[in-house]
Parts: structure tokens; sequence; C-alpha cells
């Protein structure tokens, strides 16, 4: 699917176009310089930023995590899993690892199995059943996810936060677009146990 008002502003999508995306990065690049008027220059410095964050955040799980969802890159969101005072550059090397697998996984062997083991409190639900089933759904990645809990309650709170980031993080929809509305009852499936995107991806809690 297609990001409406992102194809306005650029003429496409740089979500699900990323040939396209990384061209006007570069364009963008060269015309800047150029450009005298300040309220001009200003439009493109934020176009070019925008365009950098989608860029990098689709290879780059970890530097998904701290734009979209760290207090300190996105202040105005209010269920960040990062916390403020926390950048990337202070991220753990197992978050680093992880993410790398993400990576691969994401972009490169989308089949591939893995199991990952980790201490409790070391943030293994904030990646793996909050920020990157938010990842897929944003980059139109995968058609179908399911998050697999202890126990149902659990899976069930990791569905409705992934939901309601969708619904409420005011930098993610300016980004991405509106892939749930705000309200429930204008999706076409919206409750406790799944959710179906306007991209046509199905997120169930098991």
């Amino acid at each position: 699917m297609k990001v409406q008002h992102l194809v306005d502003k650029y003429g496409f999508c740089p979500v699900t176009e990323p040939d396209k995306r990384k061209r006007m990065i570069e364009l963008t690049k060269r015309k800047v310089p150029k450009v005298t008027d300040i309220e001009e220059k200003r439009e493109w410095l934020l176009k070019l930023k925008q365009l950098k964050r989608i860029d990098r955040s689709e290879n780059d799980t970890l530097f998904f995590m701290y734009q979209y969802l760290g207090a300190e890159m996105n202040p105005e969101f209010e269920e960040p899993l990062i916390p403020k005072g926390v950048s990337i550059d202070m991220a753990p090397d197992f978050h680093r690892e992880l993410t790398d697998i993400l990576n691969v996984v994401s972009n490169e062997e989308v089949n591939k199995r893995i199991a990952w083991a980790a201490p409790r409190g070391h943030a293994k639900s904030a990646y793996l059943s909050n920020c990157f089933p938010l990842h897929q759904v944003v980059f139109q990645k995968r058609k179908y996810i399911l998050i697999i809990s202890e126990t149902d309650s659990m899976s069930k709170k990791f569905i409705e936060y992934v939901a309601n980031t969708l619904k409420f993080n005011a930098l993610l929809r300016e980004d991405f677009g509106e892939l749930l509305s705000p309200k429930s009852q204008m999706n076409e499936r919206d409750n406790q146990e799944s959710f179906l995107s306007k991209a046509g991806i199905l997120v169930e809690a098991s």
C-alpha cells in the first residue's frame, strides 16, 4: 500500500519504493546547497531528514527502535520503550547483536528461524514482541504476524502496544501513514486479540 500523503509530497512512496527513495536522497543532497530562500531550504532539509529516517530504519532495526520508540529521539511519543537520556550510542552489544539478526530476517532470509535467550530485564520483549512486529508492519514486509507469549494476557498486551503505537505515535504516522485509525470502529479488525492494518497485514496474539 502506498502512503498517499507521502506520494503527494514526493511524487512516489518512499516507504514502498526504496530505489526511488535513495535517488531522491541524493538529488535532495545536491539541491539543498543551491537553494537561497531560507524557508524553501528549510522545507528541503525537513524532506531530507524524513527520507533519511525512513531509509536507515528499513535496514537498521536498532535505529528504528531509538528513532520512533525512544524518548530521546521522539520526545512527543507517550509510550517510549527507550527512556529519556539513553541514546543509540549507549545501546548494549547484545541489543546490537540481536538487531543485526533481525535485519537479516527482515531483508535477506525472511523465513529464517531464530531463537534468542537472555535474562529477565534485558528487553527481549521490547525488541522481539514490540519493536520488530511494528517494523514489519510499517515497512509492509509480511502479510501475517503472530505474537506468541507465555500467557494469553501478555501476548494481548503486545498487540495493544503495537496497535496503539500505529494509532498515536505522531512521528511514525508522519513517516509511514495511517495504518490504523485511532478510532477502533473505523478499522476492519481491531480488538484485544488482533488487528488488520490498512495495508492488509494481520497481526494476532496467541
